[in-house]
């Protein structure tokens, strides 16, 4: 029974860690001068930053999906 309250209070401070990286990161490439996106194993875009979208001119679910390709 222990065991079980130690690993769910693991779980718990692992996922709030996540939150709190994610949220950094989403700070920190939304307020980035330059042009951000990310990509997915397959190379298909999982995020662009508002850079990507005032240079652009389009909405993240225009780019969201698309690969490169290859």
């Amino acid at each position: 029974m222990t065991a079980n309250l130690a690993m769910a209070r693991l779980r718990r401070e692992a996922t709030r860690e996540l939150r709190e990286s994610e949220s950094r990161f989403r700070n920190m490439a939304e307020n980035s001068p330059v042009i951000l996106w990310m990509t997915d194993q397959k190379s298909e875009v999982v995020y662009v930053n508002r850079r990507w979208t005032e240079f652009t001119g389009q909405a993240v679910e225009a780019a969201s999906g698309h690969g490169s390709g290859t």
